[in-house]
């Protein structure tokens, strides 16, 4: 498919591939609803956080503006579709949730030190501060756990650029000792007392807003791990985007992702095939027939396959 230039645009390549859409339009379209059985967007969600169902919705709201930008989106979701069954479970959203209550907590300060005397100290005098540290990092092992099966399952030669640098970032970040001894620390293992203190002055005082950047970076790996798990679930298919001046659309098997029952249907059009009469009664399904064309390139253009064969 090529959506075609702007009015007014010269023909390169990216031009080619603008995509011009309005409020009216994502109201059509039923791309976003309050009422979720008629929202394309919750249809297709399957993120695991609230986080990365922002980020998600966020993509939603930027359609890409060029070949390259949507081709690089489909590769990456590719490569997470490949990796999908062994995709870690653990960083759930109650998981980011008490991490990001921890961050905002404001903790007695940590010993430094975490000796067996100074951490028997501080479990004693600061008791909820103590409870609070011991239950967050066994959230917080979890979600470092996660990261690092990500970034084992991804992190293969020659990424497409966006997440390529994603993942170097994400390494950067946890180039960390602490983090290594977490997660490789068995899951529901207690922290002792000591373990408590030190990993909670680690999390807390050294890498607190590293954490933060850590947690943003995870909502964009999850927003692609909603739209890859979206694509296997509805039997998606990529469209082919082709550079040129000319807009034209091709598809067999289209069908109107929020009906149960679809009828598929078949589209060619082209600069040299560009008129159709379109008949029938009411309710017969034309309204349907010409949203789904709108929503087949509204997802192409988010790097999202679509619902045709």
């Amino acid at each position: 498919m090529n959506p075609g230039k702007e009015s007014g645009s010269d023909s390169t390549a990216d031009n080619a591939n603008r995509m011009q859409i309005d409020q009216t339009t994502y109201q059509d379209l039923s791309i976003f609803s309050a009422e979720e059985e008629y929202s394309v967007f919750h249809r297709l969600n399957r993120t695991r956080t609230d986080a990365g169902k922002l980020r998600l919705h966020r993509l939603y709201l930027e359609p890409f503006q060029n070949a390259t930008e949507i081709r690089s989106t489909q590769a990456i979701i590719r490569m997470v579709m490949d990796v999908l069954p062994g995709w870690p479970q653990q960083v759930t959203n109650g998981t980011l949730l008490v991490l990001e209550k921890f961050l905002d907590y404001n903790l007695d300060p940590l010993p430094a030190h975490a000796d067996l005397f100074n951490s028997q100290v501080y479990r004693l005098l600061h008791a909820p501060d103590f409870s609070m540290v011991r239950f967050s990092l066994t959230h917080f092992r979890d979600f470092v756990a996660g990261m690092r099966r990500s970034l084992e399952l991804l992190d293969k030669a020659h990424p497409p650029a966006k997440l390529g640098a994603i993942l170097a970032r994400v390494r950067q970040l946890m180039n960390h000792a602490e983090l290594d001894e977490l997660a490789c620390r068995p899951a529901g293992k207690p922290f002792s007392v000591q373990d408590t203190v030190r990993y909670g002055h680690f999390l807390y005082e050294k890498f607190r807003h590293q954490a933060g950047e850590l947690m943003d970076l995870h909502a964009q790996l999850d927003a692609w791990y909603g739209m890859a798990t979206a694509h296997v679930e509805f039997g998606l298919a990529f469209p082919d985007i082709e550079d040129g001046p000319e807009p034209f659309i091709h598809a067999e098997g289209l069908y109107h992702i929020l009906l149960p029952k679809p009828v598929p249907y078949g589209i060619s059009m082209a600069t040299n095939s560009n008129f159709i009469f379109l008949t029938g009664a009411n309710m017969a399904g034309k309204s349907t027939f010409i949203k789904s064309i709108g929503l087949a390139v509204f997802l192409a253009h988010i790097g999202m396959g679509v619902p045709a064969a």
